[in-house]
């Protein structure tokens, strides 16, 4: 009876061993994390429509909710017309502050979106629950699926159709 006990400590002390030395390779296999790119983040692309809230802290004057024209242009007052539409939130941001470093000294401004209404979809088909649907951040096919409910019963997933709007304004499908 000893002796068995003594070869199944023997077993497991060899085993131990042999899976330490799998996880040292395993280990090694890792690639260097210089190698690796960098993740880019997406980011909000302001448009036609959107409603910001801008907020200047202590400064109430130039702090607004301010609704983005078809034109794209925000006019502000002593700061001028700023061209928003197409632009990230960190951009404009950007612009904002620059133009308020000279009224203020180190302007701290804040902008977020109160309301998307420029950047849309349309989910059409055998989904559970079609429309359109506002994005505030960009989504892959699978999400903005899950999004619309998911697929229906009588649903065929192998011809799923995507149409995406190009460069120059025209909708192109790919499947």
């Amino acid at each position: 009876m000893n002796k068995a006990i003594l070869w199944f400590f023997v077993f497991v002390f060899f085993m131990g061993c042999t899976s330490a030395f799998q996880q040292q390779d395993i280990l090694q296999e890792v690639p260097d994390p210089a190698s690796v790119p960098p993740i880019k983040l997406s980011e909000y692309i302001i448009g036609p429509g959107d409603i910001l809230q801008i907020q200047v802290w202590r400064q109430a004057d130039f702090s607004s909710s301010v609704k983005v024209p078809s034109t794209g242009v925000i006019t502000f007052p002593l700061i001028g017309d700023i061209m928003v539409s197409d632009v990230s939130l960190s951009e404009f941001r950007n612009i904002y502050t620059q133009r308020l470093d000279k009224y203020i000294v180190d302007p701290q401004v804040s902008i977020q979106v109160a309301s998307s209404v420029s950047n849309k979809i349309y989910i059409l088909g055998e989904v559970r629950k079609p429309g359109i649907y506002g994005l505030e951040e960009p989504k892959t096919i699978s999400e903005a699926i899950i999004l619309a409910g998911g697929f229906t019963y009588n649903a065929n997933t192998y011809q799923v159709v995507l149409i995406r709007k190009g460069a120059d304004g025209a909708n192109k499908p790919s499947v």
